[in-house]
């Protein structure tokens, strides 16, 4: 897969993915991992995906977007890589927090997982995801060459785009929001609930959030409440 995205193709985001992807298809060529992807991030918290090199990395970027959970949103949220060896090891303490999450990564196969966040300053703007489908810790100088990366990333989505670019970033993934509100007048709940259920139905039915967001918006799925 040379080129995968779920963020609307603007031309600022255009330019971003034109530097964005050499910079980890040669990452992950340097680590010797099994491919990689790229997550644009709100400012609160829905993802976006902008770049990934196959299949398995741009399901791995939908799935933690539906679940809401997984190793780029922890990456996201503490503002600091999580670098997990081994998925089935108990000692990577990771079995309770990603109980959803971990059945998928088996499912595709994926042993071990390295996510950074890109950072401008304090301010996380995505995250640099690789994975392995063996087991094995990223040696020293390799995180090293994946943290360089992570800030030439962040460094290329501030350069190749005027303020009112970067500040959109915050809202890539404006659609689930809008989703989320009428799904929230639909069944008489909070916001916070009707994401719920939008992550949760985007999962059971194998769709990534924003394609579900977009059919809510377009009045081309309605969330009835449950008779009881």
């Amino acid at each position: 897969m040379d080129d995968t995205s779920s963020v609307a193709p603007e031309p600022w985001l255009s330019r971003v993915r034109g530097r964005i992807k050499p910079m980890c298809d040669s990452c992950v060529t340097a680590t010797e991992v099994d491919g990689g992807g790229v997550g644009l991030l709100s400012s609160d918290g829905v993802r976006a995906v902008l770049y990934a090199t196959d299949d398995v990395s741009m399901a791995l970027e939908d799935v933690q977007t539906s679940l809401g959970e997984g190793p780029c949103v922890d990456a996201a949220a503490g503002r600091s890589p999580v670098l997990i060896s081994d998925l089935r090891d108990p000692r990577e303490g990771v079995q309770e927090r990603w109980a959803f999450f971990l059945p998928e990564a088996e499912r595709l196969g994926v042993r071990s997982i390295f996510v950074v966040p890109l950072r401008v300053g304090g301010i996380v703007l995505g995250t640099f995801e690789l994975y392995r489908h063996t087991a094995g810790r990223l040696p020293a100088r390799e995180v090293t060459t994946v943290l360089r990366s992570a800030d030439d990333m962040g460094i290329a989505l501030v350069d190749e785009g005027s303020p009112e670019d970067v500040a959109r970033i915050g809202s890539v993934a404006a659609s689930v929001h809008q989703a989320a509100g009428m799904v929230m007048v639909q069944l008489d709940t909070t916001v916070e609930e009707a994401m719920a259920q939008l992550r949760a139905r985007a999962f059971a039915e194998g769709l990534a959030l924003t394609d579900l967001a977009a059919e809510v918006v377009d009045r081309r799925r309605r969330f009835a409440k449950e008779q009881g």
